[in-house]
């Protein structure tokens, strides 16, 4: 059906005619596609008839709105395991880094370019004072957060103003089901993951904007509806893959953060803390090597004579975990925060068994004044503080 230049698709979703070419320089003919708008981009993988045996994708833009609009898709290479040499073969395409792998720039001399470089947790980036390497839509870090509610180090080399899920999902837009999200911040109660920073006096605080900077070293954590789903860090366009390490000194009093910096591994020669597996804890080394997406303490002199561990405790002295009825339970002084993804039936117990107030709370955020002391809310104990 068409009215006024206005296409619906069988599904009655507004839909466009786009012409897709395969790389920036390709002079053929290109692709005809109808492609839907969703207010929000998107990957769509071509057909695998285009080229038999490759794979081509390009970025359907969220402000798709006219027809024969042209896009431009890039060819996608994948580097499974072990350490690649930079190949010319890889200039304007979508590089994808796989966990162990090694992309090696140490013999690259002159300027390249990639299209697009996706680096999943694990994967790193070793480059020289020679060459050049950008790539020119951005960098894409993929990392899987596996514990809940368990504190782990993140850092990364660029600003991060698009964090997100993919999920396959074979009624979307390009067979993936994208969710954007955001920190919570301020109060640290709204949002979909915390996220804190570390002051120069040793307290956690909670992120003040959405989206993840340069080089900071944050700590973070995820509730169980992203466990063990794969989150996206998207960076802004014409990102160098040689980064410099971040220049780190020594605090004269209090504690400092640093982040690696780089897209390889950082020795730190010197005192040091880093965050343990178990997330409760800074661990003093005397040397360490940061992993890439990765940060670190440094403290004073005093501090790193006497004390071997920094404790930093659960995720803040009032959160509890996510529960099967997929609430978020958080406190704040004299009152419990409820975030739900539908409507739930609530029921407030004190601790020796005595329903205090069943009531069924709407989707979204609700707040519920309740007097200091401890309490069980749908099996879930938590300490209310005035």
């Amino acid at each position: 059906m068409k009215i006024a230049g206005i296409v619906l698709n069988k599904e009655n979703k507004e839909v466009y005619r786009t012409l897709i070419k395969r790389g920036p320089s390709d002079a053929g003919l290109p692709g005809c596609y109808w492609l839907e708008a969703t207010g929000a981009d998107y990957d769509l993988t071509l057909p695998t008839v285009v080229v038999p045996g490759e794979t081509w994708e390009t970025t359907v833009p969220g402000t798709l709105g006219n027809h024969h609009t042209t896009l431009t898709a890039y060819k996608r290479i994948e580097i499974a395991s072990g350490t690649q040499s930079w190949n010319e073969s890889y200039q304007q395409t979508n590089l994808v880094l796989a966990s162990g792998a090694v992309l090696d720039l140490k013999g690259v001399t002159g300027t390249f370019s990639l299209h697009r470089l996706t680096l999943h947790d694990g994967a790193k980036v070793t480059t020289a004072n020679s060459g050049l390497v950008v790539a020119e839509e951005g960098i894409r870090y993929i990392r899987t957060f596996t514990g809940i509610d368990r504190w782990e180090s993140v850092a990364l080399p660029f600003t991060a103003d698009r964090i997100m899920t993919e999920e396959a999902d074979a009624d979307a837009p390009g067979g993936k089901r994208i969710t954007p999200l955001l920190p919570a911040t301020g109060t640290g109660t709204a949002g979909n993951f915390w996220l804190k920073t570390m002051n120069a006096g040793g307290t956690l605080q909670n992120v003040s904007t959405t989206e993840m900077t340069a080089n900071v070293s944050y700590l973070m954590a995820v509730p169980s509806q992203l466990q063990d789903k794969a989150i996206m860090f998207v960076s802004g366009p014409n990102q160098l893959l040689r980064r410099d390490k971040v220049t780190a000194v020594k605090p004269a009093s209090g504690f400092a953060s640093y982040a690696n910096g780089t897209l390889d591994e950082l020795t730190v020669n010197e005192y040091c803390y880093v965050l343990n597996d178990a997330g409760d804890a800074y661990e003093r080394k005397t040397t360490a090597v940061i992993l890439p997406f990765r940060g670190y303490l440094l403290a004073d002199a005093n501090t790193t004579t006497i004390k071997p561990q920094l404790r930093i405790g659960v995720i803040t002295d009032a959160v509890v975990p996510a529960t099967l009825e997929q609430l978020r339970i958080h406190t704040l002084p004299g009152r419990v925060v409820i975030e739900s993804l539908r409507e739930e039936q609530i029921r407030i117990y004190t601790l020796d068994g005595r329903l205090l107030r069943a009531l069924r709370i709407p989707t979204g955020y609700t707040e519920i004044v309740l007097p200091r002391g401890l309490y069980i809310i749908n099996r879930q104990k938590i300490i209310i503080n005035q």
